[in-house]
């Protein structure tokens, strides 16, 4: 059974992954702060012009607190999942070019290894360990 890479603090990121998570929550918080400023504004409004009976008041209310609900879960779900990708893609490339730098800096010559799950980074420390190698002859 394959087990996950095991970190001290999974909500950390480094700036790589900040890069790729700024994207989707950017513009999601941005449309979600724009749509539920939109929908407080024309609310009293609609109250009035579609249904001005008082019955349909509670109606209103109901379905725009299920459209805010609806957007801002949508908008925590997208953000998790850009974390999800963003550590899976590029979570492990800060620490690698930590250690190419004490291995350029420091002259060391130990092959760098990669965690368990860290696919993306799997082939390119394999190159890497192979220059490590022929440098040394």
């Amino acid at each position: 059974m394959a087990k996950s890479p095991i970190r001290q603090n999974p909500l950390r990121t480094n700036k790589y992954q900040r890069r790729i998570i700024a994207v989707p929550f950017l513009s999601l918080l941005f449309m979600n702060l724009i749509g539920t400023a939109i929908i407080f504004y024309y609310r009293p409004q609609l109250f009035n012009a579609v249904f001005p009976a008082p019955q349909s008041y509670d109606f209103i209310n109901h379905v725009t607190i299920l459209i805010l609900m609806v957007m801002w879960f949508f908008f925590v779900i997208v953000t998790i999942w850009a974390f999800m990708v963003a550590s899976d893609l590029v979570g492990s490339f800060e620490r690698i070019t930590n250690e190419l730098k004490d291995i350029v800096d420091k002259g060391v010559n130990k092959r760098l290894n990669v965690r368990f799950g860290d696919h993306p980074a799997d082939e390119l420390v394999k190159q890497i360990n192979n220059l490590i190698k022929h440098r040394t002859e």
